[in-house]
């Protein structure tokens, strides 16, 4: 019943949603989600998984586009294309007006992304060397401990970013947050060998 907030108006009938319906949600730790801004409810859920499947997309279309420009191009060169591309699309992404720019953001993000990852990935790999060992892991060898130990940021990141989730109230807030530090990672071009 429209208008009726007791809990004698509800049961266990399923309503259609209507197109034109202004959504209420319930106070939660976040002023404003993506699902709360452009009402990705009832008929629209999908959208929400459809935006991880586009960027999932976006990590293995990177995985193909940016190995090859390493090779190319160099990792030095391309590891700071990457950032810029991975840091500027986020960004441009917490500024989208509708869902499916949204979308095209994260899918260009996730390449840059990926690329940053092969990247730094491929450089420790080669200033490593594949011979001398870990002297209390005789073994391990350096690049095998530090080609697992390069995972540990991303438990590191995910963490931080749960903390700072936590200050936030609104998603734009959060991404923008997070966009702007990505761009620190500018400076590994004045530290890193070009390979």
């Amino acid at each position: 019943f429209p208008g009726n907030c007791s809990h004698e108006g509800f049961s266990d009938e399923v309503m259609e949603c209507g197109s034109n319906v202004e959504y209420t949600y319930n106070a939660f730790q976040f002023e404003e989600t993506l699902v709360t801004k452009w009402n990705l409810v009832c008929g629209q859920q999908f959208k929400v998984s459809l935006v991880i499947s586009m960027y999932m997309f976006g990590l293995m279309s990177g995985s193909l586009l940016c190995g090859r420009m390493a090779d190319k191009f160099g990792r030095k060169k391309t590891l700071v294309f990457c950032v810029l591309w991975a840091s500027t699309t986020s960004l441009l992404g917490c500024f989208m007006p509708e869902y499916y720019s949204y979308t095209a953001t994260r899918f260009l993000t996730a390449i840059g992304e990926k690329g940053t990852f092969l990247c730094t990935f491929s450089l420790a790999m080669e200033v490593l060397g594949s011979k001398e060992t870990v002297p209390f892991l005789p073994w391990v060898t350096y690049q095998t401990f530090f080609g697992v130990l390069i995972q540990a940021p991303y438990a590191l990141g995910m963490a931080l970013l749960t903390l700072l989730a936590s200050w936030t109230s609104s998603w734009f807030t959060l991404q923008l947050t997070a966009s702007l530090a990505m761009f620190i990672q500018l400076g590994l071009w004045f530290v890193l060998p070009e390979s």
